[in-house]
């Protein structure tokens, strides 16, 4: 996951220092299961169904993104590329951004329901 703040760094960085044609990952350089966010993000809008277990068939048949993420293989996006060629770091650490993000998604739910 890439908190926004952390994407817009990594965008200026680019601007300033990437070389044409290269392609950069930015993230929060923090580990984050797909399935586990995905769920918690269900639970804020009232949502309490898990994500069913899919097999890699099904899944490649029926999501519109990559099947891997739903059926338990690791999908890993460096960033070396970014910090050695970028000077690419975070500027919000994950879990601020995790909670900052989460407590934007409560307020417009609330502000919805008043």
């Amino acid at each position: 996951m890439t908190y926004v703040d952390n994407a817009v760094e990594g965008l200026i960085l680019d601007w300033r220092h990437g070389r044409p044609g290269r392609a950069y990952f930015v993230t929060d350089q923090h580990p984050v299961i797909l399935r586990d966010f995905l769920e918690t993000l269900f639970s804020l809008y009232g949502v309490d169904a898990p994500i069913p277990d899919l097999d890699a068939d099904t899944a490649a048949q029926v999501v519109p993104v990559p099947a891997g993420w739903f059926v338990g293989r690791p999908c890993t996006l460096r960033t070396d590329k970014a910090v050695a060629e970028l000077g690419y770091r975070p500027v919000v650490p994950h879990a601020a951004g995790f909670a900052a993000g989460f407590a934007t998604v409560k307020e417009a739910l609330a502000s919805d329901a008043a």
